[in-house]
């Protein structure tokens, strides 16, 4: 089954750039703050399969082979493996602080979903989160902040 992609952000007020937008009748909206053009860099890293990029492909991550895992403890790990170096390498701007994996052996109840939150800094100065949730339904949803 297909996963459906929902991208939930918070606007500013000062024009910066755009942004590929998964759930507006507009297919290219507009970017206000540095921290949503690097949350717009990170989605777009995060949700690019290894080899989907034409000329570029070590672009992207293999997440969403992860995605069809077992559900197990050693996920977290797998997780970060995959997501450190590729931001590292891609996103230079930016510093991982903390990856946390939620799963059901964190929480009984989602034996079937996963939650993956990423706390990050801009260049030192703007900390933010990243937080992927996919669930048993389909759903793929992306959000900035907790």
């Amino acid at each position: 089954m297909p996963y459906q992609i929902v991208s939930i952000t918070n606007q500013a007020q000062q024009q910066n750039g755009i942004d590929i937008s998964f759930n507006s009748t507009v297919p290219f909206a507009t970017i206000f703050t540095t921290q949503l053009s690097v949350f717009g860099k990170l989605k777009n890293l995060l949700l690019t399969r290894l080899g989907e990029r034409p000329l570029q492909p070590n672009f992207g991550t293999d997440l969403f082979k992860i995605l069809f895992e077992v559900n197990s403890d050693e996920l977290q790990q797998e997780i970060e493996n995959y997501i450190l170096p590729k931001i590292s390498y891609w996103l230079p701007e930016v510093n991982v602080n903390e990856i946390q994996v939620k799963t059901n052996s964190d929480d009984p109840t989602m034996e079937y979903s996963i939650i993956i939150s990423i706390n990050y800094t801009v260049n030192g100065i703007n900390t933010s989160s990243l937080t992927l949730t996919a669930n048993e339904s389909g759903m793929l949803q992306i959000q900035q902040g907790q």
